[in-house]
């Protein structure tokens, strides 16, 4: 039997991808995936593979430490004290059962940025010997590019500073979880991807039990705005926000839509 795999990483990182590749080779995802995934777009073309109910999961173990944000990138940071209580917190019924409908359907594929700080919490509850986690980086830089392309930071010195220290955070709380827990995982760079594809499959074949191959990665750099098109398009979407939408609209009707399609992939 296949691992389940748990996919950590900070928002941005590249870990819906991740996800995607175990969603395609089989790994259960959520009950029902049009009611509880997530809809694609064109900042995630590949879809998000994060199952609500473990999303709201994590949030509510948020809210047992006092921290009332549905989230921990967007919003205020959450205190180190606060975060540090999750991994302290007694399971509830509620989450033993979630656990349970996961392994009903094993093997499962867990995705959710805030599994950061909340992967201490979840893993004595899991079944060890059978499950690993996919821990995925990403280059600070790019990561800041995305926060701001998608308008989640403002693009100046300031913004980069916060999406830097937060994702940082964010890297040292899981960090700190798989290292006191000796949770079995690997780690992969979202460059790798691009760089090295034979090793990124290799890792993932031995880490998940499955036979993972080159083309089951799925990745394309249409995407990333380290490339060049990538950063034409963030420049061209930083112009068109100055642009009054009815001059925008105009825009778009007079440009072919085979540019469209080039520049704007996932749209």
């Amino acid at each position: 039997m296949p691992r389940n795999i748990i996919v950590v990483g900070t928002p941005r990182s590249g870990t819906s991808l991740a996800a995607s590749i175990f969603a395609r080779l089989g790994h259960f995802v959520a009950d029902d995936e049009a009611a509880q995934l997530r809809d694609p777009d064109h900042f995630n073309p590949g879809g998000y593979w994060e199952a609500e109910p473990l999303i709201e999961a994590n949030v509510s173990l948020f809210q047992r430490v006092g921290f009332e944000h549905h989230n921990t990138w967007i919003f205020e940071p959450i205190a180190a004290e606060q975060a540090d209580r999750i991994s302290a917190l007694a399971p509830v019924d509620e989450h033993r059962e979630l656990v349970a409908r996961f392994e009903s359907h094993r093997p499962w594929v867990w995705k959710d940025p805030r599994l950061c700080y909340t992967l201490a919490y979840w893993w004595p509850l899991l079944d060890h010997e059978n499950t690993a986690v996919l821990f995925v980086r990403r280059d600070p830089e790019e990561t800041f590019k995305s926060f701001a392309r998608i308008g989640w930071r403002e693009s100046n010195e300031a913004g980069r500073k916060e999406t830097y220290q937060r994702m940082a955070d964010h890297v040292a709380a899981a960090e700190n979880a798989i290292r006191s827990l000796d949770i079995p995982h690997v780690q992969i760079d979202y460059s790798d991807y691009r760089d090295s594809p034979e090793r990124v499959a290799a890792v993932l074949s031995e880490l998940s039990g499955l036979k993972v191959s080159v083309a089951d990665l799925g990745f394309t750099d249409h995407y990333s705005s380290s490339t060049l098109r990538g950063r034409f398009r963030v420049m061209v979407e930083k112009s068109l926000k100055t642009i009054p939408l009815p001059v925008r609209n105009t825009i778009r009707t007079l440009v072919p839509k085979s540019v469209l399609q080039r520049l704007f992939p996932g749209r």
